[in-house]
């Protein structure tokens, strides 16, 4: 009994030891590196903490221990984290005191400017300028190197590609005149599908043409490129170009740069923790980087939260290599990055993405991600049991949410104003081309608004930006309660796709088709078990489609075969489909374009007709309320959501319906949580019941 009693205490007395060993180290702008660091009163400052943490060996930090930065301070430079926690006793990087959080910056203030022409002025660069830099801020706000054409010129800055050479590095424009500017070494930026972007250093010029390193796709005639990275490019406020070889930069500004304070990037990544696990880092704020700003590499088991994010070349905070398993991000405010808001690309299991603010990322065409994956608010695009929920991403160039693997939970998340730069996206996509086994996927409770036009720089007049995009080789996927509302091209569109389960969803105001079901390339399955039920789709105006049924480019393929209610398991029924903007009649609610020995073919029907020729949506609704099509107003249409987490009251000022004939205040009215609802003026239109076919 002895023995067992003597065994505990030594184990008790051990732990006791381990846990009392966890220090809090104290840094502050006005630390000095010779303090022990472990009070307020003798605080480190920012240089100790750099090199300390730095160390290889000799580390200072265990687990349990913490590292607290003053709030309210700034330290310049970087972070090279290489010390690890535990379970249960990580150590943690946040703030002490009161005040603003502390600021991690890779800004340098550009001083001592000197004119050189109308508006125009140099200053020198430090001599440990990067070899790359992206982004120049002017008060706080980041722009993009010069560009000819300005993106307020025509076509929003593009030059359409004359060339018929169909080639990967040919381009010609007649605006190239000879005797005009060299373009020879400047950037060429262009547009090559709808959905990529890419660029390449020009080598030559010959009058009107350009030729480039080679691109991975071709340059199709039609497209458009623009020129960068060139000092002729400069002409109207905010335009710069860096001289990397005498390390100065050019910048126009409308008054003298002293009224502004001008900063550039001189820190590649601002923290950086590679091969280590077991950390917490809170409450702080980090400014301007190349490239990242957070970026964590081989670190699993890590926690980011509560941290702001901003100003950063590509990406705000990158997950980008494997091993990177089981990381919190959450409550995390990120914004101005060129190529990613927060990329987990490379997490393989237990992702949580929760309660982040994302807001523009890859606005710029000047810098930022290139090729297909790229200017994205979120992005995960492997591995399993991940969640991404309640979240605002707020202004993307591409993508809101891009996202694969199995057991993934993408819910109540807010997306904005997304497809800014380019086309034929989703503000919530996936694609599975590689035919990889995913299963147990759900999207739900989602608010997805206003997909932008991102067609400039194509030769296309109509966009494509769709709420839910699912792509080429998807499968077993439940779409259900989200609020998808105004867009370019469809509410969803499946593409390719199979095994998809589409319910209790409201979709309004897409020009091209509330949903959109496309088949068009043979070496994927034919769509199969495709359920779409207790839907409500309204159109906004009097062009589009409430569902394009089917598109294909294979003739063998029987329009429609795939969705029918057979062997296939397949089940579009019991919606509410409504165009309120209609003459009785009307052929507005199925159509398909089906393309047979290159010609399109083009098919529309009424509810009751092509539930009498396939057996769809027999127990469908048409919508009860009929506006006049001659009177087309936005005013006709309320369209209301609640981001919150909370029931939210809302009061309406006078009688409103809903697409089924329901009628709504005067009075208040109650929203739940990450809902939607469209509501058409009463006195407008006929109210009545909802009719059938």
């Amino acid at each position: 009994m002895k023995k067992y009693c003597f065994r505990a205490v030594m184990l008790l007395l051990s732990l006791i030891s381990f846990y009392a060993h966890a220090t809090t180290y104290y840094v502050s702008e006005k630390g000095a590196s010779n303090n022990k660091g472990t009070s307020i009163g003798t605080p480190w400052n920012y240089q100790r903490l750099q090199a300390e943490i730095s160390k290889k060996k000799g580390n200072l930090f265990y687990a349990g221990d913490s590292i607290l930065l003053q709030r309210g301070s700034t330290f310049y430079g970087p972070l090279q984290v290489r010390c690890s926690g535990a379970p249960g006793r990580s150590i943690t990087i946040g703030a002490y005191g009161s005040g603003p959080k502390p600021l991690i910056t890779g800004l340098v203030t550009l001083k001592e400017w000197k004119a050189v022409g109308a508006k125009q002025y140099t200053a020198s660069l430090p001599e440990d300028f990067p070899s790359y830099c992206p982004i120049l801020l002017i008060n706080g706000k980041p722009f993009g190197q010069g560009r000819f054409p300005n993106n307020t010129d025509p076509n929003k800055g593009y030059l359409s590609n004359e060339s018929d050479r169909n080639d990967n590095s040919s381009f010609i424009n007649r605006s190239l005149r000879a005797g005009n500017t060299d373009w020879t070494g400047a950037t060429l930026v262009a547009r090559l599908m709808r959905f990529v972007i890419d660029t390449a250093v020009v080598t030559n010029q010959q009058g009107t043409e350009l030729q480039t390193k080679n691109f991975e796709n071709k340059a199709q005639k039609g497209f458009g490129f623009f020129l960068t990275n060139h000092p002729a490019t400069i002409d109207s406020h905010g335009e710069w170009f860096i001289n990397y070889a005498s390390k100065t930069v050019r910048l126009q500004v409308d008054a003298n740069p002293a009224n502004y304070r001008i900063q550039v990037p001189v820190v590649d990544t601002l923290f950086n923790c590679t091969n280590q696990k077991y950390l917490v880092v809170q409450d702080l704020a980090f400014e301007g980087a190349t490239t990242f700003g957070i970026f964590l590499a081989y670190a699993p088991n890590n926690t980011i939260q509560r941290c702001t994010v901003r100003a950063c070349g590509m990406e705000g905070i990158a997950a980008a290599s494997p091993g990177n398993n089981f990381i919190s991000l959450m409550d995390n405010d990120i914004a101005d990055c060129g190529n990613i808001g927060i990329s987990a690309r490379f997490v393989q299991s237990g992702l949580s993405i929760r309660g982040n603010t994302i807001q523009r990322i890859g606005l710029q065409e000047q810098y930022g991600g290139y090729g297909t994956v790229c200017r994205i608010g979120i992005l995960n695009d492997r591995g399993e049991d991940h969640e991404i929920a309640y979240n605002r991403i707020d202004s993307t160039g591409n993508i809101g949410i891009r996202f694969k693997g199995s057991d993934v939970r993408i819910h109540h998340n807010l997306v904005q104003h997304y497809g800014a730069v380019m086309d034929d996206v989703g503000g919530i996509y996936t694609v599975n081309q590689g035919r990889q086994p995913q299963t147990n996927r759900k999207v739900y409770r989602n608010i997805i608004l206003d997909g932008m036009d991102a067609t400039a720089g194509t030769p296309n007049n109509t966009s494509q930006t769709y709420g839910i995009y699912i792509d080429d080789g998807s499968r077993d996927i439940e779409l259900y309660e989200n609020f998808i509302a105004n867009g370019e091209g469809a509410g969803f569109y499946l593409h390719n796709t199979t095994a998809i389960n589409i319910h209790h969803n409201t979709v309004f105001g897409f020009k091209e088709a509330g949903v959109r079901f496309t088949y068009d390339l043979a070496k994927w399955d034919p769509p199969r078990d495709i359920r779409f039920a207790h839907n409500i789709v309204v159109a906004n105006n009097t062009t589009s489609n409430l569902v394009k049924l089917l598109e294909t480019r294979d003739s063998t393929f029987i329009p429609a075969q795939g969705l029918l209610p057979t062997a296939n398991k397949s089940l579009i029924d019991s919606n509410l489909y409504a165009r309120p903007y209609r003459e009785a009649g009307e052929k507005v609610f199925v159509g398909w374009n089906m393309y047979q020995k290159g010609k399109q073919q083009t098919r529309k029907y009424s509810l009751r007709q092509y539930n009498a020729i396939y057996g769809l949506d027999g127990n469908s609704r048409e919508g009860a309320v009929q506006l006049a099509s001659n009177k087309i107003s936005d005013q006709d249409f309320l369209v209301l959501y609640n981001a919150a987490t909370q029931t939210k009251a809302i009061n309406l000022n006078g009688a409103y319906q809903d697409a089924s004939g329901k009628v709504y205040g005067p009075g208040k009215i109650n929203l739940e949580a990450f809902a939607g609802m469209v509501l058409i003026r009463a006195g407008q239109g006929k109210p009545g019941t909802a009719n059938r076919r």
